[in-house]
Order: C-alpha cells, then structure tokens, then sequence
C-alpha cells in the first residue's frame, strides 16, 4: 500500500510541475507555441498571386500596391533545439506573377535593421519560403515536414554585401555542424549540391528532405532584395514559375498548394533552428488573361 502511494505521489506532482511550467512558459512569451497539435489540416489562409504584365522585383515596384495581403500568423517553433522566444504579428504577404516569374514580397515588423554579422550574439535577420515538392505534403509544421522541399531563404548580410560590392559572405556556426560533411550528406558527395555559395542574389535557395537535412542548391535561381524603414521589413523574392531539375518547385496555374514562411530576428539571437514560423497556406495562381479567356468560352 505504501508503494501504490508513493507511485500516486509521484505521478500527481509531476501532473502539477507539468503544468505549472506549461502555465509559465505562455505567460513569459504571451503566445502559445506553434506545436503539432495547433496545425490546421486545411489552410484557413489564401496568398493570391494575381497576373501582371510588369516585373515588380523590388518592395516599392508599383504593381505591389494593387495586390491582395493576406495576413500570415507566425509562431516560435518548438520542434527542434534551439527554440525561438519571439513573439512577434502576424506577417503580411503579397504575391504576383507574370508570363514568366512568381514574385512574393513579404513584410513584418522588427524594430532593428540587422544587416551584419561576425559579433558575438550579432546574426541578420531573414525570412524563408518553403513550397513542399511532393503535392500530396503531410500536414505538419515547417521544418517539420516529412517529406522534400524547396525553401527559398532572404538574408539581411547577403543582401547588404550586394549593395555594397558583393564581397564573400561571413560564416556563423548553425544549427546543424555536419551539413558540410558528405558523410552525412551524400547528395553533396553525389555532386548534387554544395555546403555554401557565394551570394550571387541576396536569396539562397535550398532544399530538404525533414529537419536538419538542409543544404545548398548547386544551381540558385532565385533573386530578391529588401529594404527597412520605420520598424519594419520589406522583402521580395522571385523566380521562374518553370522548374529547371526535380529539386524546382513547379508552379502550377489554378491550383491550390500547401506554402510556409518562416523569419529570423537577429537581434534577438535567432538563425537556423531558432525561428519564427507559419502554419501551412495556401497559395493559388490566377491564369494568364489568355487562359482566362478560353476558359469563359469553353463554359459558354
């Protein structure tokens, strides 16, 4: 009797001390984390890329101005050491598209224009798109997926050392110390991809196939540049809706498929793992005004 009491003792405690530190985590951060069991099977959020005929590829191109934000919440992972701690409003993200490119522009509040690193505790901010590239995606978090895909990442450094004279970028140690190592990786012994590229855009393409397999694309194809003022960034990032080899996402037109976005503080210590992420999204493409044409004469 004594023993079942003592078992009694302790599981109860432990219920209590669980939830307790459960209690002040959400009062500390004011926000609960994104965790599995938060995730929507179906998207209740819809980035709408409408045609353009022009090339809005930066923040302040015109067209931006006539295209529809959707409002995307974003939360601390809790997937993966270490975590993020921000709490920071939803972002807000605009998409177009024309005969040729798809371009995002993507805007969130961050009180310090982080473009350097090097310091201790110095990181850039950055923020990162990932398209799943199996379209049957299991529903889970970013970086949480379970299956490849392509992930589009801005970085503050990148897009400074452009402006200034595309000097090669400096290295911090990430979150994952063997992304380098082929050992680890046989894609980079297969010659597939490479551990780290000079930034020839201030966008770094990457792919993955589930938490802590991210790595380098050996060919990048994605352009962007950002700009802050006031509090807040404004980043835009493009590429050709075709995919050029099976690590491309292929866009595909009056579709509806499974998007995230992810951003970095890096003011507040964040890079690799620790992140602010999204919940899934959906993203549809509006057709050519040719195909939009053909299609009411088809129903008629």
């Amino acid at each position: 009797m004594k023993q079942k009491a003592v078992v009694y003792a302790i599981i109860v405690v432990t219920l209590l001390l669980s939830g307790w530190i459960g209690w002040k985590v959400k009062e500390r951060l004011g926000r609960p984390p994104v965790s599995p069991e938060t995730v929507s099977s179906d998207p209740k959020v819809t980035v709408h890329a409408r045609y353009v005929t022009g090339t809005p590829e930066t923040p302040d191109s015109p067209a931006w101005k006539e295209a529809e934000a959707a409002e995307v919440p974003v939360g601390f992972q809790v997937l993966a050491l270490p975590w993020s701690s921000s709490n920071r409003p939803p972002m807000r993200v605009r998409a177009l598209r024309n005969a040729e490119r798809i371009f995002f522009l993507l805007e969130w509040a961050d009180a310090t224009e982080d473009r350097q690193i090097g310091a201790p505790q110095r990181f850039a901010d950055a923020a990162a798109v990932m398209f799943p590239l199996k379209v049957e995606q299991p529903v889970t978090l970013m970086m949480g997926f379970l299956g490849p895909a392509e992930i589009w990442q801005w970085k503050a450094d990148w897009d400074q050392k452009l402006r200034a004279a595309r000097q090669e970028r400096k290295v911090y140690a990430d979150f994952y110390p063997f992304d380098s190592d082929p050992a680890f990786h046989p894609a980079l012994a297969a010659g597939n991809l490479r551990a780290s590229v000079k930034p020839p855009s201030a966008v770094e393409a990457l792919v993955a196939d589930g938490p802590g397999t991210v790595q380098s694309k050996k060919h990048q194809r994605v352009d962007g540049r950002g700009a802050w003022k006031g509090g807040s960034w404004r980043v835009v990032m493009s590429r050709a809706l075709t995919a050029a080899d099976a690590n491309d996402y292929a866009f595909a037109t009056g579709e509806r498929r499974r998007i995230a976005f992810a951003v970095w503080d890096g003011a507040q210590g964040e890079r690799g793992a620790r992140k602010s992420i999204s919940e899934w999204v959906w993203l549809e493409l509006a057709p050519p005004p040719t195909e939009t044409a053909v299609a009411g004469a088809a129903r008629r």
